[in-house]
């Protein structure tokens, strides 16, 4: 079964249509359409992120996230009338708070990536020539390392989005505003990329559940919807004693594109 998750805005937006606003927006209209052409009885459909991101702009308490839970998914009912609603998160909601709120490798992955976004900044906030990029591209290596960035919870992409800031990728800036005149929303980017960590984990799940499910995420932000169209394939492999759970990711030759060959081989052999 196709299951479809919708993040925060694309949530908003069908919030907005219950409650009887009119959408004028071009954007929106759009997404409105490609909303209804998914309600259809064959799909699910899932606000699993807009529930994990939450609504006040910080980490929420279990109460509160059982509020955004609980309004999420009363707004999909309204609005689907043919799709299948997911109720995984309301009714897992402590399970859910817990692995992504108290964890302690997730918390350390947050952690990590909050202190190599905030390190990197002075190495990426300048127009780097060619030239200097492989240079600027070892510093970065080298500063995951020192932040304990790690690869088996996903933190490593905090240096994926770091590299491709260098090399000028337009969705990975805008997502992550480095430069001198932008301020730099470390808890808006840091969420992001846990999207990113979090679509890789549940995707992976659902798959090794059912090799035919096909997963997708459905969001207005067109930085985010490109860099999820480089993750092409995800695969699992456990760590050999360690309890840990690596992801394998397969990237698009659009990132091949990006990256220098040896710059993105580096990277692959991260850990």
């Amino acid at each position: 079964m196709p299951v479809i998750i919708l993040d925060r805005n694309v949530i908003s937006l069908i919030k907005d249509v219950n409650s009887g606003k009119v959408i004028s927006d071009s954007n929106k209209l759009n997404m409105l359409s490609q909303l209804r052409e998914l309600d259809i009885p064959e799909n699910k459909i899932s606000s699993i992120f807009s529930i994990i991101e939450g609504q006040k702009g910080r980490v929420e308490t279990l109460e509160e996230k059982e509020s955004v839970a609980q309004l999420e998914t009363t707004a999909l009912k309204i609005f689907f009338k043919k799709a299948k609603i997911d109720y995984y998160p309301i009714n897992n909601i402590k399970y859910l708070y817990s692995s992504i709120c108290t964890l302690g490798s997730h918390l350390n992955t947050k952690i990590a990536m909050g202190k190599f976004l905030k390190k990197a900044r002075p190495l990426l906030q300048d127009i780097i020539s060619p030239k200097n990029r492989d240079h600027i591209a070892e510093k970065l290596f080298k500063l995951a390392k020192e932040c304990k960035i790690s690869s088996h919870e996903g933190g490593f992409l905090a240096l994926l989005i770091s590299l491709l800031c260098l090399f000028e990728d337009v969705n990975a800036l805008k997502l992550v505003k480095f430069k001198k005149n932008e301020k730099i929303k470390p808890y808006n980017a840091l969420n992001d990329i846990l999207h990113l960590i979090n679509f890789i984990k549940i995707k992976t799940y659902l798959v090794n559940l059912d090799s035919y499910t096909n997963v997708s995420f459905l969001t207005m932000d067109k930085a985010l919807n490109g860099l999820y169209s480089y993750i092409k394939n995800i695969s699992k492999k456990d760590i050999n004693n360690q309890n840990l759970v690596a992801y394998k990711l397969e990237f698009s030759e659009d990132l091949e594109n990006i990256l220098p060959a040896a710059i993105l081989e580096n990277f692959l052999q991260y850990k």
